[in-house]
């Protein structure tokens, strides 16, 4: 089962790459590519292909989409979708309840400890001072595709991975991937970890050494084209949008100065971050020599900083518009890289994003929509404060991730209390706010009333060491 996806996805690019008939048991080497390459597009909206098409060239996304397979009916058959998880899906074929990334964080059911994602006390970081190092691939249940390509050819493949987010470029390249890469805030550098090696590569130092990444904050962020050009043109300045940082206003253009040799964190929060990820993809390109064995290397590259904008911005703002005009640049730009350096018909690329994005709630409600914010903070108080009150003991719930409640199943045992009577008043609580559909408890999945296709995604997205136990679903 968990292997499945990965033989899907091997299929298709061999099938990309040779043409084969159903009654071929073989492929030649000249019929498989020279490298896979991967390219994610963190929170990228379906629609982004055609809301800003006008904006796009021909060598970019419009390329992809006439020389290329454009799948329309495609959609993520888990709850819930964010970064950690749909990278690990994309890459192991596999659900969370197989693989294991449930979220960005989790609880540990075993300890009760909380777990970011790719957290590994057990490496250090290289390249680095901070603990942002300190991350593997660890927690990660299932081979990803490169795994089992691997495995195929005694390891003669080479696998990388790369993102600003540490998340995006750790799980793509899976456990036995030969390096991740992602970049650290209180320098500026591209770093990794000793699960991989125990220094840097050359070509690695010089490229931080080069201080790019400060010359792309000297400059700033500015629009593209002139503002009358852009579809999605509002007021600059309004309450949907969050500053890059808190130094910063939410109007163009958005200067970066400040951040030089402090706080490379807000260079997430520009296009400027994806164009430096695809420079650095193509210096490991060329430093490494992908594609220049005798079996396909595997590339996999996350661009973050789509996220960090939809995040601040919201889907209908300038920001976001700008992004994409850029992305579409920067790709063609990468596209023809990749003719020159590896050769055309050489390689095979494959663009998706590991979710999407709703637009922003207080921009919603402008427009008549019913919508609203939940303060997840204030919703975990609010509970911890209603059980007190009922059972008269304090912390009988630890975390609440991704929609999920955890309970403190060893107190509420060691209180002689009973876990359905905790789990209730939750539910009862929460069914009476008018921003709740509906909430339950995954004790009593079985007998809890939803509709199929729901029911399946709750199932494939719970995994019984990592999930929480109850389930909360919004109004839509």
């Amino acid at each position: 089962m968990k292997n499945t996806g990965v033989i899907f996805l091997l299929t298709i690019i061999q099938l990309c790459n040779g043409g084969l008939s159903a009654q071929e048991k073989h492929i030649s080497k000249a019929q498989q590519p020279k490298v896979l390459i991967g390219l994610v597009v963190d929170q990228m909206r379906w629609d982004y292909l055609y809301r800003f098409q006008h904006h796009y060239g021909n060598g970019g996304f419009k390329r992809l989409m006439t020389e290329g397979f454009n799948y329309e009916n495609a959609f993520i058959p888990y709850a819930s979708s964010v970064t950690a998880t749909g990278h690990a899906s994309i890459y192991t074929g596999a659900y969370p309840f197989f693989h294991g990334i449930v979220g960005n964080e989790w609880v540990d059911r075993t300890t009760g400890k909380y777990v970011y994602c790719t957290d590994d006390s057990t490496v250090v970081g290289v390249g680095g001072t901070s603990k942002q190092g300190m991350m593997s691939p660890a927690n990660l249940l299932s081979t990803t595709i490169g795994d089992e390509l691997k495995f195929s050819n005694n390891f003669q493949s080479r696998i990388f991975g790369i993102s600003l987010k540490d998340r995006g470029g750790i799980f793509p390249a899976g456990r036995t991937g030969d390096a991740a890469y992602w970049l650290e805030d209180s320098s500026g550098n591209w770093i990794t970890s000793t699960w991989y090696m125990d220094q840097l590569p050359v070509w690695v130092r010089n490229f931080n050494e080069r201080r790019t990444i400060d010359s792309m904050m000297r400059e700033g962020w500015n629009l593209a084209k002139p503002v009358s050009a852009y579809q999605l043109y509002r007021s600059d300045e309004n309450d949907f949008e969050v500053p890059i940082s808190q130094s910063n206003t939410t109007h163009f253009p958005h200067q970066l100065n400040s951040f030089i040799r402090k706080n490379y964190n807000p260079f997430r929060s520009t296009p400027m971050g994806n164009t430096f990820t695809l420079n650095f993809a193509k210096s490991l390109i060329k430093e490494e020599q992908l594609g220049k064995g005798d079996f396909t290397d595997i590339l996999c590259i996350s661009l973050s900083s789509t996220d960090y904008i939809g995040h601040k911005f919201g889907t209908h703002s300038l920001e976001i518009e700008d992004t994409y005009i850029r992305l579409d640049a920067d790709l063609a730009a990468f596209l023809l890289f990749l003719d020159e350096s590896i050769g055309k018909g050489n390689y095979t690329l494959f663009l998706s994003a590991d979710h999407g994005a709703p637009p922003s709630p207080d921009f919603l409600k402008t427009k008549k929509v019913n919508a609203g914010n939940i303060n997840n903070y204030a919703l975990t108080r609010v509970i911890a404060s209603h059980l007190e009150k009922k059972f008269g003991v304090a912390g009988l719930v630890t975390h609440y991730f991704d929609y999920q409640f955890y309970l403190n199943t060893a107190l509420i045992k060691s209180k002689g209390l009973k876990r359905s009577d905790v789990s209730k008043a939750i539910i009862d609580y929460l069914n009476e706010k008018p921003e709740v559909e509906m909430a339950f408890d995954y004790a009593d999945f079985n007998t809890t009333i939803l509709p199929q296709s729901v029911r399946d995604m709750f199932a494939k997205g719970y995994h019984p060491k990592r999930s929480g136990d109850i389930q909360v679903i919004l109004q839509p």
